[in-house]
C-alpha cells in the first residue's frame, strides 16, 4: 500500500483550473477596461502657440530649442559673395 501512494505522488497531472468572474472582467481571456484601449498620438509641435509660450516662459525649454543653433554652428560659418576683395568688411547703407 505505500508502495500505492509513492507512486501516485510521482506522476504529475495537468490541472485546468483558474480564476474567472466575467461580471467583473477578471480572469484569463476576459476583456477589461484596457482591450478597446489605443495609443493616440498627441502632436504638441503643431499647437504653435503652445510651443511659443512654452519658449517664451521656460528658461529649460529656450536652451533646448536654442541648443541645435549653436550645435550647428560651432564650426562657424561661411559667407561666400561677388565682392572684391578690398570691399570685405564694408557695407553701405543706401536708401532710395
Amino acid at each position: 500500500m505505500a508502495r500505492n501512494k509513492q507512486a501516485l505522488r510521482r506522476t504529475a497531472q495537468a490541472t485546468a483550473d483558474g480564476y474567472e468572474n466575467f461580471i467583473a472582467r477578471v480572469g484569463m481571456q476576459t476583456p477589461n477596461q484596457h482591450s478597446a484601449s489605443t495609443y493616440r498620438a498627441n502632436f504638441t509641435s503643431r499647437n504653435r502657440m503652445l510651443v511659443e509660450w512654452s519658449y517664451r516662459s521656460s528658461w529649460i525649454i529656450g536652451e533646448a530649442v536654442d541648443a541645435i543653433p549653436d550645435d550647428m554652428t560651432r564650426k562657424g560659418i561661411r559667407i561666400t559673395s561677388e565682392i572684391d576683395a578690398k570691399d570685405r568688411g564694408h557695407s553701405r547703407i543706401t536708401t532710395g
